[in-house]
């Protein structure tokens, strides 16, 4: 019986190749579909629906990104991490969150997690010793626990405990997905460089909106949410978050890439990528201290302290350290007291500051 069914889907998999990718919808059942959606689309256009074209080229669109996913789920996987960057963006020009694109965005990723099983059935991927790992173990683990929780008698309604256990699920199938996907050096390279690009993009948008603002459309969305601009507004300053959900979100990504890319950049060997190393983690920096988010501030220093204690050794590491401890300097101590952004940045280390206690 599995037998038969791979059979069916390979037989489906292989139309559907022929039909849309192979013959670029130039084939009957490409052209036929292509001109009803076009006629269709002028009409309802005519009678001012037009959103039902958009929609309809949407769920065209969402089909192919599914075929993807289903038949070729390394190419699905690094369009739905693409995707995954920019789904909070709509929400955040159209002024407020009326589109469900988080909810279509982790029924993306549960459609590559069964890509990887269609493609662990027919050979293509392998998996082996997953479950045995310690950091599987853990993410398991704590994905249970999550679960439990429903049967607790202090957890007042399960709608917050869904939404939680919801993200541990996702967390899960992202996890075994790039397990089974990303499993040669040279896709985890092409992976690391995938995720440093995105991550500089998010950074320096940030940046953009920093230097020239939100966009008035930003505002409104800024302005619609109650307590936004009260939380956003520190020290005068609001604090930026990119297009991605939020600047915890934001201030953790750029934070942790400006780590990832200076530790890059110290053992780098190349000097022309050790240089562009450099200014990525510069600008990923900047992105994570416009952000505001002192959890991450705190962690940059503490991850480059404990490098430098692994690899004291070094030379470059040395120079490292030294350069660190003279920016620290400059950034704590310096006679700039009207930035809010450092500000910020020193509050983090203020024994006095409240939220130091939470």
């Amino acid at each position: 019986m599995p037998t038969q069914s791979l059979h069916i889907i390979s037989k489906l998999h292989h139309w559907l190749k022929s039909e849309f990718i192979q013959k670029k919808f130039l084939g009957p059942w490409g052209i036929v579909p292509l001109i009803l959606l076009a006629v269709a689309g002028g009409a309802l256009a005519a009678n001012n629906l037009f959103l039902v074209p958009i929609a309809a080229g949407t769920a065209l669109l969402a089909i192919i990104i599914v075929y993807y996913c289903l038949f070729h789920p390394l190419k699905g996987f690094y369009i739905v991490s693409f995707i995954g960057f920019f789904v909070f963006y709509p929400n955040h020009l159209l002024g407020r969150d009326v589109l469900p694109l988080n909810t279509g965005l982790e029924i993306l990723i549960i459609f590559v997690f069964f890509g990887t099983g269609i493609s662990k059935k027919s050979g293509i991927i392998r998996e082996q010793g997953l479950s045995k790992t310690f950091i599987s173990i853990t993410l398991f683990l704590i994905t249970f626990y999550i679960g439990l929780q429903a049967l607790n008698p202090n957890v007042y309604g399960l709608g917050g405990w869904f939404t939680a256990f919801k993200r541990s699920i996702v967390f899960v199938l992202i996890y075994v997905t790039a397990y089974r996907l990303i499993d040669t050096e040279k896709k985890f390279i092409y992976f690391v460089r995938f995720w440093i690009i995105m991550s500089l993009v998010a950074a320096f948008y940030g940046c953009l909106q920093q230097w020239f603002g939100y966009l008035s459309l930003e505002m409104n969305y800024i302005r619609n949410i109650p307590g936004a601009y009260e939380i956003l507004n520190q020290g005068g300053q609001l604090r930026k978050f990119s297009f991605l959900a939020d600047v915890v979100s934001f201030g953790v990504l750029a934070g942790c890439m400006a780590l990832f890319t200076l530790l890059l950049a110290i053992n780098e060997k190349n000097t022309k990528r050790k240089i562009w190393l450099f200014i990525f983690s510069i600008i990923m920096a900047l992105g994570m201290a416009y952000s505001g988010t002192r959890t991450v501030t705190i962690i940059i220093p503490t991850g480059l302290a404990l490098y430098c204690l692994l690899r004291i050794k070094h030379r470059t590491t040395l120079v490292t350290l030294f350069l660190a401890i003279l920016g620290a300097i400059a950034v704590l101590f310096a006679p700039i007291y009207d930035n809010a952004t450092l500000n910020r940045i020193r509050s983090t280390f203020d024994a006095e500051d409240p939220s130091l206690d939470v």
